[in-house]
């Protein structure tokens, strides 16, 4: 399994990296991850939600900026990529969290205001690209 932290030269990305002052802007998850495009990525994307793209399809629209290897045994790998396809497999991308984000962003952009710990405007039932690495916290 590998974790995939990631940049595009989309608008979108452009402004999160500018405003949260970060050189990546989508995550995604790298399951029977061997380095070759037939590796699934499980990602959430605004107009599809969660959904997994070979890793083929996945960089040809994102640059990975930072990865980190978790080496699982097969059996686990696979418990992990079920877990995540189960609990957040088809579901909507949570714009309502990301709009908290980009407020929040801003507030701190402009005026120097921390970011919370908590989005107060998040769905549990939706998800934006990084919480879907969530539903793997009590695993």
């Amino acid at each position: 399994m590998r974790l995939l932290w990631t940049k595009s030269n989309k608008i979108g990305s452009k402004v999160i990296r500018w405003g949260m002052d970060e050189d990546c802007s989508h995550f995604a998850i790298a399951f029977m991850d061997d380095c070759c495009e037939h590796s699934l990525v499980v990602e959430s994307r605004g107009s599809q939600g969660v959904h997994p793209t070979w890793m083929k399809t996945f960089l040809e629209r994102n640059e990975v900026v930072h990865s980190i290897e978790v080496p699982l045994p097969d059996e686990e790998e696979h418990e992990m990529y079920r877990l995540v396809v189960e609990r957040t497999g088809g579901k909507k991308y949570d714009h309502k969290a990301m709009m908290f984000w980009v407020y929040r962003a801003f507030l701190r952009k402009f005026f120097g205001v921390k970011l919370p710990k908590e989005n107060k405007w998040g769905d549990r039932n939706q998800f934006y690209c990084v919480e879907i690495l969530s539903v793997l916290r009590d695993e």
